[in-house]
């Protein structure tokens, strides 16, 4: 087996154990903190207060790994987030969930942007398969996370408590795992790089697409997890449900997407993404029932696979393998931004007086005008 699929699949596999964590990472704070009583305005800026810290370090950390090699950061990091996560669910302390919350943004964020240096590097030439099954794999994580999360603490009634320890436990396997594998694969530069930023004019196509794709995701699930169990009256059990099958829309729109794209065929999946997001947000308007929500979240899972397999494969084919990492870290800057205007655009939205949902109408809208803009500029995309 070639480096380049021993790196792609062990990046997956620990992609994949992060991603189980990080299902539970994302939306135990989210019930959590939900069952503290806290307004949306508080609420949300919790949520999303540590990407603002987040943000700053991604381009670093990716010039670190072209420096020095993926393998140590990614042990350490894993150690902090899941330490964090565990010690959320041990206060009800504002600073201290804001500490926490910073600690856990941080380390959650820069070991998602490295998992994906470390599987991508070495990818190359025809790259949308390999994106795809790496995207599978590593995000089929938080359809086990959410899964373990339904049956043993929604259905087996185990508890909040509970699911915050259970981390102590995924996060030692996790991290073990990450440490053994990571040091035989590692990345060793053969050629000296100094720091240049002439490489950030070929980012803005790639951040603004990837921003409001996950600001869809977020939006969607930050805001209707306070509806479901506020109005609808619906129990942790179906809210969870939705999650879970918006997830296999996007694990199996990755994985689908993949086998039949090529450098030929691209051109067409932002465009379809902007239009699955659209109606995902026009559906979330009318929405009178239940299997509205079921569709929303099935649009947008399937809309974020067509988007990750046209990003990972641009970047994949047009960047060298020795700037990979600090390009994807700063590309990294999306998942922050997209967490920050999903979480704060729609509270900004409820501030004047308009429905948060809203939001999942106006930012396909700005994605569709973001990709027309540099489509103008340039016929290939």
């Amino acid at each position: 087996m070639s480096d380049e699929r021993k790196r792609l699949f062990i990046g997956a596999g620990i992609g994949h154990l992060h991603s189980i964590i990080l299902a539970f990472a994302f939306f135990l704070p989210l019930f959590y903190l939900n069952s503290l009583g806290l307004t949306l305005v508080v609420y949300a800026t919790l949520f999303v207060v540590g990407d603002v810290f987040a943000f700053a370090l991604k381009p670093f950390v990716g010039y670190l790994t072209d420096k020095y090699g993926e393998g140590l950061l990614l042990t350490a990091t894993s150690a902090v987030f899941f330490i964090s996560l565990f010690l959320i669910g041990q206060t009800t302390s504002l600073g201290v969930l804001a500490t926490l919350r910073v600690a856990n943004a941080v380390s959650g964020s820069i070991m998602f942007i490295l998992v994906i240096i470390y599987g991508l590097r070495m990818v190359n030439s025809n790259p949308d398969y390999k994106v795809g099954l790496f995207n599978a794999i590593k995000n089929g994580g938080w359809i086990v996370g959410l899964t373990l999360f339904l049956y043993f603490f929604n259905i087996k009634g185990l508890g909040l408590s509970a699911a915050f320890y259970s981390i102590l436990i995924l996060g030692i396997v996790w991290t073990a795992f990450t440490f053994s594998y990571t040091r035989k694969f590692d990345f060793r530069p053969k050629i000296s790089l100094k720091p240049s930023l002439s490489y950030l004019k070929r980012i803005p196509l790639f951040m603004s697409i990837k921003t409001l794709d996950l600001a869809m995701f977020t939006a969607f699930v930050i805001f209707f997890i306070p509806l479901a169990t506020g109005e609808l009256g619906l129990p942790r059990t179906i809210i969870t449900i939705v999650v879970i099958v918006e997830l296999i829309a996007f694990v199996g729109s990755n994985y689908v997407v993949g086998r039949f794209s090529n450098k030929s065929r691209r051109k067409y999946l932002i465009p379809i993404g902007i239009l699955g997001h659209l109606l995902a947000g026009l559906t979330m308007i009318l929405a009178t029932d239940l299997v509205h929500y079921f569709m929303v979240g099935i649009l947008i899972g399937i809309a974020g696979g067509f988007v990750d397999v046209w990003l990972f494969s641009r970047i994949s084919e047009s960047v060298k393998i020795e700037e990979k990492g600090k390009f994807l870290g700063t590309v990294g800057w999306s998942w922050d931004l997209g967490t920050i205007m999903g979480g704060l655009f729609p509270v900004g939205l409820i501030l004047i007086g308009i429905n948060q949902f809203v939001a999942l109408l106006l930012i396909p809208g700005f994605m569709a005008l973001s990709y027309l803009t540099a489509r103008i500029r340039n016929s290939e995309l």
